[in-house]
């Protein structure tokens, strides 16, 4: 991976991570936090990620592009889950890490967010369709359920890229 794509990569990581978690982050506590810490995050791959993305992802920078996006998923999965066993979590509702998702693959893969063909639109379609099936209601609140099933997505998300680029 080239230094520029680890200097994007690490600024827009800055970037994101700053502006969800502005201000203090408080020592988890309370009632909520238990719960948060009760629900299981399952591994596994019930969307078929690792059958799919592989193939998705296919071309030239493929190698590192599927690093940079495996790297990039788990920084959002933690990022999630973390938030989550705030007092006062930031991150509420399924399209706030759609759409966190979609600036942070545009940004590192140097894709227009005004127009343009994306890089890999087979795993544009293929993420959005399973993230859409699974929240069709993107303005439905994320319950520790919820957000636990959304942190497992992007956990088996990251894990297909990390395959993918292997070869």
């Amino acid at each position: 991976m080239s230094q520029s794509k680890r200097a994007s990569i690490a600024i827009v990581t800055a970037l994101l991570t700053s502006l969800l978690l502005l201000g203090k982050f408080p020592a988890p506590k309370g009632p909520e936090v238990a719960a948060a810490a009760a629900v299981e995050v399952t591994q596994g791959d019930s969307w078929g990620f690792h059958s799919s993305i592989p193939e998705a992802l296919a071309g030239e920078n493929a190698t590192n592009d599927s690093q940079m996006l495996s790297g990039l998923c788990d920084g959002i999965a933690a990022i999630v889950e973390l938030d989550g066993k705030r007092e006062s979590p930031k991150i509420l509702y399924a399209i706030h890490v759609f759409d966190l998702r979609t600036a942070a693959i545009m940004a590192c893969l140097g894709e227009s967010p005004v127009g343009g063909a994306p890089k890999y639109p087979e795993f544009n379609e293929i993420v959005g369709g399973i993230f859409s099936e699974a929240f069709p209601d993107g303005d439905e609140k994320l319950t520790l359920e919820r957000r636990a099933e959304l942190v497992a997505m992007f956990r088996a998300l990251g894990s297909a890229c990390n395959e993918a680029s292997k070869g």
